[in-house]
């Protein structure tokens, strides 16, 4: 029976950036469980743990030797190892002490003096205590999805400065230096309560020790259902009921390591303010408190990371910061309504959107046009539409936008209500700036869709077409935020427009020469760069994708449904079946590279099996065409797979190559216009 052990690698940190907490922990057990992986290290869970201040990892029930490997070792020829006499040579002599093998067991490999031979090498599996700590060193170091950073005076890098690393297999402590820091057998609990230092005796105990005496809940989703659940009581107590945000539940959850939770008020005035629950809820992170009539109360609560005899004191904290914060809002709220939304447009001719691409001003005439072509792309009401973008960016100019830059389209929807506006108008506003991170939601609406389409193609085409590519790491335009919020629009809310049409329409409103195709080109390869990422991110297979997205197809739509298609084809035994056929085509047609006819010359024909391949292939042409244009690709495939048995017919009975030049171009058309069927769909030559 294997003897097993637990594992605890636990990183101490300065505080952890906690809007990426859950995804920095989840990435640190990705590489760890790779690493494990790799080692031929068997274990039964792998658990990750993360607060602002640590992140840790469990492995459960880990094995305490490596099991034994083999590896396969090429034996040189016999005339490199011995002489005429069969005497071994000094090759022969370096080769076996490297390998560890004796001459005698060498020359009996042999059995023939030409036959090329491999032998296994046993190798002896290592304790697995002494290879941990490189394990964790590799894991470490392959955090690349968060900005890292330098402390001290050395060039180690980290998401946050690293204060203590523990590692303990089992009851053993491993001893050694990572990322600069010698690792320790303590951890550390709250800073503010419970007991600080504590000597963890054995993996086993963690996390419950940390909890008990640390008063430190390490384990992420206990504490995210504790939050919510303790919130929810208080409300129902209060009288009232809260509607959690899931973004804003995770962000407190990483906030905080023991949580407290508390009830502030305000002052009645302030539920006027257009944006308040974005103040209270997405800037401060306070849970706002409903009536049951779906009506805001004067209440808010708050989670605090500490248990205080004196709550008083942080809920008066607490209040102070939110009467200041709305105060300044219902200021600016009063002094922006003495003016309606539309009389902000002319102050737009005063900020600059770039030196080369003119003022936001500009920018508004260019998103009016390009949302009314859209407009007319997509059977929307025009009308709608050019409100819409022409009151876009006009809240920029207002004082609560310039206060607070991140409610710009909110503050807009807000004012553009009340200025009585239409919902479809007013809505738009909001969400032209939708999706604004990669989990974000979608425009409900076809007017906010077209303007959100508009707003990226054209920020996105302007700012490429005077060179600023994101470079890196470093991308000041969120160039590529806003391709991935075009390419979720049109594929999720299965919208079927030309990519490639709305970006030079884009382009020539930005008065960019359509000359010099290559912008428009650096702008599909941009987009389709992201396009790829995102389907990698979603779990679909690279040699799929790479098939699907080479021919560059500017509808989406069409993409997505080629690659949904080849998915599930995947999976069942016709696939390999087309790979197969395809290659074939290919194969012959470039080895005879010739100017082929536009179409199959009948009269042309001999073999029956070439007469009734032709046929087929062009009445399923025909058959065809309806279902590429309704998107059918699983059925597409379903019927080139049919053709297997007549393909394999033509090529067995028909000579390709034939002296006659005609009947030769003529065989190669037909095979050229099966090829053409199977492009549609996708460029099986990238699938192995």
């Amino acid at each position: 029976m294997k003897k097993i052990k637990n594992f605890l690698v636990e990183i101490g940190t300065e505080e952890l950036p906690f809007h990426t907490l859950p995804a920095i922990a989840e990435e640190f057990t990705r590489h760890l469980i790779q690493e494990l992986e790799s080692a031929n290290l068997a274990y039964e869970e792998v658990k990750w743990y993360a607060t602002p201040r640590r992140l840790a990892i469990k492995v459960s029930h880990l094995i305490t030797n490596q099991p034994c490997s083999y590896t396969q070792i090429k034996v040189p020829p016999f005339f490199q190892l011995f002489n005429l006499d069969e005497k071994p040579t000094i090759i022969a002599q370096h080769w076996t002490r490297q390998y560890g093998i004796t001459l005698k067991n060498l020359k009996t490999l042999f059995q023939t003096k030409d036959k090329k031979l491999f032998f296994k090498k046993k190798i002896t599996g290592k304790k697995t205590i002494n290879i941990l700590s490189e394990i964790v060193k590799n894991a470490l170091v392959k955090i690349s999805k968060q900005p890292l950073m330098r402390w001290g005076k050395n060039n180690i890098k980290f998401i946050r400065p690293i204060h203590t690393i523990t590692l303990l297999f089992g009851k053993t402590f491993i001893e050694d230096v990572i990322l600069g820091i010698k690792t320790n057998k303590k951890i550390y609990g709250h800073r503010f309560m419970g007991t600080w230092e504590i000597n963890i005796p054995s993996a086993d105990y963690y996390p419950d020790i940390l909890k008990k005496r640390g008063k430190v809940i390490a384990n992420y989703q206990e504490r995210k259902e504790l939050i919510r659940n303790k919130i929810e009581s208080y409300a129902i107590k209060i009288g009232g009921q809260v509607e959690i945000n899931e973004r804003t539940l995770d962000e407190v959850t990483s906030q905080v390591e023991w949580p407290v939770i508390l009830l502030a008020n305000f002052e009645k005035k302030f539920l006027e303010i257009p944006i308040l629950k974005h103040l209270l809820q997405e800037k401060h992170k306070y849970f706002i408190v409903y009536d049951k009539n779906h009506r805001l109360l004067t209440k808010v609560i708050f989670v605090a990371n500490i248990e205080s005899h004196n709550t008083d004191k942080i809920i008066i904290g607490n209040e102070k910061i939110i009467h200041a914060r709305l105060s300044d809002a219902w200021f600016f709220f009063q002094l922006d309504r003495k003016k309606r939304l539309i009389e902000y447009l002319p102050l737009l001719k005063k900020v600059m959107f770039h030196q080369k691409l003119g003022t936001m001003f500009d920018k508004t005439v260019r998103l009016q046009k390009l949302v009314t072509w859209l407009a007319i792309k997509t059977n929307e009401n025009r009308v709608y539409c050019k409100r819409a973008a022409l009151l876009a960016k006009c809240d920029l100019m207002t004082n609560m936008v310039f206060e607070f830059p991140e409610t710009q389209g909110k503050t807009g929807m807000y004012y553009a209500f009340l200025d009585g506006e239409i919902h479809y108008v007013y809505n738009a506003l909001k969400e032209q700036y939708q999706p604004n991170y990669k989990t974000d939601q979608l425009p409900s609406n076809a007017i906010g869709i077209i303007l959100a389409i508009a707003d990226k193609i054209d920020t996105l085409s302007g700012i490429i077409s005077v060179g600023l590519f994101p470079t890196g790491d470093q991308d000041p335009f969120a160039l590529r935020r806003l391709a991935l919020g075009i390419i979720r629009i049109l594929i999720e809310k299965n919208i079927k427009l030309n990519l490639r049409f709305i970006t030079e329409k884009s382009l020539f409103l930005h008065k960019k020469s359509l000359k010099n195709m290559n912008i428009v080109d650096d702008i599909m390869n941009f987009i389709f760069a992201r396009l790829r990422s995102w389907y990698q991110e979603k779990g679909y297979r690279l040699e799929n994708i790479q098939a699907v997205l080479s021919s560059k197809s500017p509808d989406l739509l069409d993409c997505n449904a080629r690659l949904q298609a080849l998915e599930k084809f995947h999976l069942i035994p016709a696939y390999k079946t087309l790979i197969i056929i395809f290659k074939r085509i290919s194969n012959i047609l470039d080895k005879f590279p010739v100017i082929l006819y536009d179409n199959i010359q009948f009269a042309l024909l001999e073999h029956p099996e070439e007469i009734q391949l032709a046929v087929i292939s062009t009445n399923l042409i025909t058959k065809l065409k309806t279902y590429f244009i309704n998107l059918r690709y699983e059925e597409i495939l379903c019927e080139l797979v049919e053709l297997n048995e007549l393909i394999n017919n033509f090529f067995k009975k028909v000579i390709i190559n034939t002296p006659e030049y005609n009947i030769k171009v003529n065989r190669l058309t037909l095979l050229s216009q099966l090829q053409s069927l199977f492009l549609r769909v996708a460029d099986f030559s990238k699938i192995h």
